[in-house]
């Protein structure tokens, strides 16, 4: 088995919590939406396109802010923006105001998406970058396999605010313990 630096696993760590709570609203939120907010599945399908696009275009323009000002503050951002978005759902009824804050959700990950994967090489020894990425992929992915599986849980056992709140808990947490635990290496 490889060596981890420590900082890396810290940050690992936090990449299995974020990508839990991203995870978490992936099979509720449709039907959350659709019991909800509206019947109409092409407005529910249209208020995501407009994150949709963002999504896909601004990486490549936001990706170079973690050169500006570091790795660190557009993650924090993203996952604040993240917990924002998921706490506002169940107390917003229209799909147009949601649209809109998936669009700041988008740009805040577009911002944070190549700090992620920065910061990830930044921790990781010179030898070892290929094998860094690779626990860092199977760190988002295991997050991907349990988010799912608790927001599920979630949504039968304690209805939307439940799986919303926890999801944005565990967002502003995972921003909390990135702020005071992961450190960025001097240049």
């Amino acid at each position: 088995m490889p060596r981890i630096p420590g900082q890396l696993r810290i940050f690992l760590i936090m990449v299995i919590l974020t990508a839990t709570a991203a995870a978490l609203l992936s099979p509720i939120l449709i039907k959350y939406l659709y019991d909800n907010v509206s019947t109409n599945l092409l407005l529910v399908a249209l208020a995501f396109l407009p994150a949709t696009l963002a999504g896909s275009v601004l990486p490549s323009r936001l990706g170079g802010l973690s050169d500006r000002f570091g790795r660190r503050p557009p993650l924090i951002i993203a996952l604040l923006v993240s917990g924002l978005a998921a706490l506002a759902v169940p107390f917003v009824q229209s799909l147009w105001p949601l649209a809109l804050l998936w669009v700041f959700e988008a740009a805040a990950f577009a911002a944070a998406a190549p700090a992620e994967e920065a910061l990830v090489v930044d921790l990781s020894d010179e030898d070892r970058q290929g094998t860094a990425l690779g626990f860092y992929t199977a760190a988002a992915g295991l997050g991907g396999v349990i988010g799912p599986l608790l927001g599920g849980w979630l949504y039968d056992r304690f209805a939307a605010v439940g799986a919303f709140g926890i999801s944005a808990l565990l967002m502003v947490a995972g921003a909390g313990l990135i702020f005071l635990l992961v450190r960025e290496p001097s240049p």
